[in-house]
C-alpha cells in the first residue's frame, strides 16, 4: 500500500537571511510543500492506519458542568477540566465562551501537549445577574474544537429541602379523609425563601389537599410545614397518584417535589361504614353505656335499598337506627345507627354488627366491650378507718340497742335488758 504524506515546511529564522516569502524560498531551493511517499510494510494491518482528519486528537473531561443554584456576584468553587492528548498537539488553545466564565492562571495547559499526556484547565464562574446561565469553555487543537458547557441557576432565594422526601402513601375509605401526613420544608440557603406556592399536580390531584403553616416567608435556617390528606370520592382498586410541588415564588425560584400515592379501602360493594373503631368501652353490669354512632355511606353510582341492621349478641343494643328500610341515593347518601353496650354479666363482650343491603355478602363490624361488676356498699366493704367491717357493725348494734343475734333488746343470755 502506498500513501502520500504532505509536509508543510516553515524554516525558523536564523543567522541567515532566508526569506519567508514563498517565491524567495523557491529561489533559494527550499520547497514550501514537499511530498513524501510513504509505503506500508508488507506485514502491516491496513486497519491500523488512523485518519487524523476524523479521529480525535484529544479528549476533555468532564464534558459538561452543572453548578446548580448559585448566588449572584459570588464566585463559585473553581472547576477543573482535564485535557488529554491522543496525538502531539502543537497549537492547543483554551478560551472562555460567555460573560460568566474566565480562565484561572493556575491552569497548566499551554500551546503544546505531548501525546499521552494531560494538562488542566481551571475555570472561574461568577454571574452578576440572576436567571439561568449557559456558558462554555472551548478547547481546540489541530483543527478540532470541543465545547464544555457550564450551566447554573443564579438567584437570591433559599434552598428548599423536604422531609420526608421519599414517596408517601395515604390510606382512606371512599368518601372519607386519610390521616394527614406532615412535610417539613427547610430553607438551607443563605437568603430568605418565599412566599411559597403549594400545589398538587397529577392524575388524581383533586383527591389530595394540602395546607401550609408558616410558609409565607422562610428565613435561612428556618422552615415551615405542609399537611396533606387524601380524600377519595369513589371506590377503586388501582392506587391513585399525585405530586406535591413546593415552589419559592421569590427571586430564587427554588422548588421541591414529593410523589404522593393513595390507597382506597373497600368495605363493601356499594358502601362503607365509619368509624372504624368499634370498642364500646367498659360498662357496669345492667347499665347501658354511651352509644357509638356509625354512619353508612353509599358511594356506588346507584341507589341502595333493602337495608337490614342486626347485632349478634344481646349484650349490645341498637339505640337508634335510620338505616333499616332506608333507601340511600347514589354518590354519597347516608344513614346512621347507634350501638351501645348493655352487659348482663361481667367480663369481656363481643358481637358482630351486621348490615345487609342486598349485597352479595353483608357488611360486618366486630364490636367489643367489657362488663364491670356492680360495686358493693363501700361503707361495709371498705370501712373508712381501715378497721374490720364486723367490728364496726357490732359497734353500731351496741349503740342502737340491737343484739348480736339481731333481736332488739335481747341480752346474751336471752333475757331482756332493762
Amino acid at each position: 500500500m502506498l500513501a502520500t504524506l504532505v509536509v508543510a515546511f516553515l524554516p525558523a529564522c536564523g543567522s541567515g537571511e532566508t526569506s519567508h516569502n514563498p517565491d524567495a524560498q523557491t529561489e533559494a531551493g527550499i520547497s514550501v510543500d514537499s511530498r513524501v511517499d510513504v509505503s506500508l510494510a508488507p506485514d502491516a494491518d491496513p486497519d491500523s492506519i488512523v485518519d487524523l482528519a476524523t479521529s480525535p486528537l484529544f479528549t476533555v473531561t468532564p464534558t459538561s458542568i452543572d453548578l446548580g443554584r448559585v448566588a449572584p456576584g459570588v464566585a463559585s468553587p473553581k472547576q477543573r477540566l482535564k485535557v488529554t492528548a491522543l496525538a502531539p498537539l502543537l497549537d492547543l488553545n483554551v478560551s472562555p465562551v460567555g460573560p460568566d466564565v474566565t480562565l484561572d492562571a493556575s491552569g497548566t495547559c499551554g500551546l503544546t501537549l505531548a501525546a499521552g499526556t494531560s494538562c488542566t484547565v481551571v475555570v472561574d464562574f461568577l454571574a452578576a445577574t440572576i436567571g439561568g446561565k449557559s456558558d462554555s469553555i472551548a478547547v481546540s487543537a489541530g483543527g478540532q474544537t470541543v465545547l464544555v458547557s457550564i450551566t447554573a441557576q443564579v438567584g437570591v432565594g433559599g434552598e428548599l429541602t423536604v422531609v420526608p422526601s421519599a414517596p408517601q402513601t395515604f390510606v382512606a375509605s371512599a368518601g372519607m379523609s386519610s390521616s394527614p401526613i406532615t412535610f417539613a420544608i427547610a430553607n438551607s440557603g443563605t437568603a430568605a425563601a418565599g412566599p411559597m406556592a403549594i400545589t398538587i399536580i397529577g392524575p388524581n390531584a383533586d383527591h389530595f389537599a394540602a395546607s401550609a403553616t408558616g410558609c409565607d416567608l422562610v428565613a435561612p435556617g428556618n422552615g415551615c410545614t405542609i399537611a396533606v390528606v387524601f380524600s377519595p370520592t369513589i371506590l377503586g382498586s388501582a392506587p391513585e397518584t399525585a405530586t406535591l410541588m413546593v415552589t419559592d415564588t421569590g427571586p430564587g425560584g427554588a422548588s421541591a417535589t414529593i410523589p404522593l400515592n393513595g390507597v382506597i379501602l373497600s368495605e363493601g360493594h356499594c358502601c362503607f361504614l365509619v368509624p372504624a373503631t368499634s370498642d364500646l368501652g367498659s360498662v357496669s353490669v345492667g347499665s347501658t353505656g354511651a352509644p357509638v354512632v356509625f354512619t353508612l355511606r353509599n358511594v356506588a353510582d346507584e341507589a341502595v335499598s333493602g337495608i337490614v341492621v342486626s347485632v349478634s349478641s344481646t349484650d349490645f343494643v341498637i339505640t337508634s337506627d335510620t338505616c333499616t328500610g332506608a333507601s340511600l341515593p347514589p354518590g354519597g347518601g347516608t344513614c346512621t345507627l347507634a350501638v351501645a353496650l348493655r352487659p348482663a354479666t361481667s367480663g369481656a363482650k363481643t358481637a358482630v354488627l351486621v348490615i345487609d343491603a342486598l349485597l352479595e355478602s353483608p357488611m360486618m363490624r366486630l364490636l367489643t366491650g367489657v362488663g364491670v361488676p356492680v360495686d358493693i356498699d363501700a361503707s361495709i366493704a371498705e370501712p373508712p378507718d381501715g378497721g374490720d367491717a364486723t367490728d364496726q357493725s357490732l359497734d353500731r348494734q351496741s349503740e342502737t340497742g340491737e343484739g348480736i343475734d339481731g333481736v332488739i333488746g335481747t341480752g346474751v343470755d336471752g333475757g331482756l335488758d332493762l
